[in-house]
Protein backbone atom coordinates (compact mmCIF):
# COMPACT_ATOMS: atom_id res chain seq x y z
CA UNK A 1 0.00 0.00 0.00
CA UNK A 2 2.88 2.38 0.90
CA UNK A 3 4.17 2.06 -3.25
CA UNK A 4 0.51 3.19 -4.35
CA UNK A 5 0.69 6.17 -1.71
CA UNK A 6 3.87 6.94 -2.94
CA UNK A 7 2.82 7.05 -6.86
CA UNK A 8 -0.54 9.11 -6.05
CA UNK A 9 2.59 11.43 -3.90
CA UNK A 10 4.47 11.77 -6.96
CA UNK A 11 1.44 12.20 -9.38
CA UNK A 12 0.38 15.44 -7.73
CA UNK A 13 3.40 16.39 -7.02
CA UNK A 14 4.52 19.79 -9.50
CA UNK A 15 7.33 17.55 -11.17
CA UNK A 16 4.56 14.86 -11.35
CA UNK A 17 2.26 17.25 -13.32
CA UNK A 18 4.38 18.62 -15.75
CA UNK A 19 5.58 15.18 -16.67
CA UNK A 20 1.88 14.16 -17.42
CA UNK A 21 1.80 17.82 -18.87
CA UNK A 22 4.75 17.34 -21.49
CA UNK A 23 3.91 13.23 -22.13
CA UNK A 24 0.34 14.55 -23.38
CA UNK A 25 1.27 17.32 -25.31
CA UNK A 26 3.47 14.40 -27.22
CA UNK A 27 0.42 12.41 -27.31
CA UNK A 28 -1.66 15.40 -29.14
CA UNK A 29 0.78 16.20 -31.47
CA UNK A 30 1.04 12.69 -32.66
CA UNK A 31 -2.61 12.67 -32.41
CA UNK A 32 -2.92 15.42 -35.09
CA UNK A 33 -0.05 14.19 -37.28
CA UNK A 34 -2.17 11.02 -37.10
CA UNK A 35 -5.40 12.54 -38.46
CA UNK A 36 -3.52 14.43 -41.10
CA UNK A 37 -1.85 11.47 -41.87
CA UNK A 38 -5.10 9.72 -42.57
CA UNK A 39 -6.17 12.30 -44.76
CA UNK A 40 -3.95 12.31 -46.86
CA UNK A 41 -3.75 8.55 -47.40
CA UNK A 42 -7.48 8.73 -47.94
CA UNK A 43 -7.22 11.60 -50.48
CA UNK A 44 -9.64 13.64 -48.44
CA UNK A 45 -8.29 16.93 -47.42
CA UNK A 46 -11.24 18.22 -45.70
CA UNK A 47 -11.62 18.34 -42.22
CA UNK A 48 -13.89 16.04 -40.40
CA UNK A 49 -14.09 17.37 -36.62
CA UNK A 50 -15.41 14.04 -34.79
CA UNK A 51 -12.44 11.89 -36.60
CA UNK A 52 -10.04 14.67 -35.58
CA UNK A 53 -11.32 14.36 -32.01
CA UNK A 54 -11.20 10.87 -31.72
CA UNK A 55 -7.90 10.81 -33.13
CA UNK A 56 -7.01 13.30 -30.43
CA UNK A 57 -8.80 11.28 -27.95
CA UNK A 58 -7.08 7.79 -28.78
CA UNK A 59 -3.75 9.22 -29.15
CA UNK A 60 -4.25 10.99 -25.45
CA UNK A 61 -4.79 7.95 -23.56
CA UNK A 62 -2.85 5.30 -25.86
CA UNK A 63 0.30 7.98 -24.98
CA UNK A 64 -0.79 8.10 -21.30
CA UNK A 65 -1.00 4.34 -21.32
CA UNK A 66 2.46 4.32 -22.45
CA UNK A 67 4.16 6.27 -20.32
CA UNK A 68 2.42 4.55 -17.50
CA UNK A 69 4.06 1.11 -18.93
CA UNK A 70 7.36 3.04 -19.07
CA UNK A 71 7.37 4.15 -15.73
CA UNK A 72 6.43 0.77 -14.40
CA UNK A 73 9.56 -0.43 -16.47
CA UNK A 74 11.73 2.53 -14.83
CA UNK A 75 12.55 3.40 -18.73
CA UNK A 76 14.46 6.48 -19.08
CA UNK A 77 12.44 9.58 -20.05
CA UNK A 78 13.47 9.83 -23.51
CA UNK A 79 13.10 6.56 -24.45
CA UNK A 80 9.59 6.59 -22.70
CA UNK A 81 8.80 10.31 -24.24
CA UNK A 82 9.75 8.17 -27.67
CA UNK A 83 7.14 5.13 -26.85
CA UNK A 84 4.86 7.79 -26.36
CA UNK A 85 4.91 9.45 -29.02
CA UNK A 86 5.28 6.05 -31.46
CA UNK A 87 2.27 5.14 -29.38
CA UNK A 88 -0.15 7.92 -29.42
CA UNK A 89 0.60 8.40 -33.24
CA UNK A 90 -0.09 4.94 -33.30
CA UNK A 91 -3.69 4.98 -31.64
CA UNK A 92 -5.49 1.88 -30.04
CA UNK A 93 -3.68 -0.13 -32.26
CA UNK A 94 -0.32 0.60 -29.98
CA UNK A 95 -2.42 -1.19 -27.42
CA UNK A 96 -0.95 -4.62 -28.67
CA UNK A 97 2.72 -3.39 -27.95
CA UNK A 98 1.86 -2.21 -24.52
CA UNK A 99 0.36 -5.31 -23.72
CA UNK A 100 3.75 -7.07 -24.73
CA UNK A 101 5.79 -4.85 -22.79
CA UNK A 102 3.66 -5.22 -19.35
CA UNK A 103 3.62 -8.73 -19.81
CA UNK A 104 7.18 -8.89 -20.44
CA UNK A 105 7.95 -7.07 -17.14
CA UNK A 106 6.04 -9.63 -15.36
CA UNK A 107 7.22 -12.49 -17.36
CA UNK A 108 3.54 -13.86 -18.30
CA UNK A 109 2.47 -14.74 -21.87
CA UNK A 110 0.19 -12.33 -23.79
CA UNK A 111 -2.13 -13.62 -26.97
CA UNK A 112 -3.21 -11.04 -28.97
CA UNK A 113 -6.56 -12.32 -31.07
CA UNK A 114 -6.22 -11.38 -34.35
CA UNK A 115 -9.08 -10.55 -37.19
CA UNK A 116 -6.60 -11.99 -39.50
CA UNK A 117 -6.99 -15.34 -38.88
CA UNK A 118 -7.91 -17.40 -41.79
CA UNK A 119 -11.04 -19.62 -40.49
CA UNK A 120 -11.04 -23.34 -42.26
Amino acid sequence: MERLTDGIKDLISYDGMLQHAWMLVISIVAGIVRHFERMENEDKFKLNVLMFIYDLFASSFMGLMAMYACISACSDIYITAVIVGVSAHSGTKSLNSILKLIAGKFKVSVVIDSKDKKSG
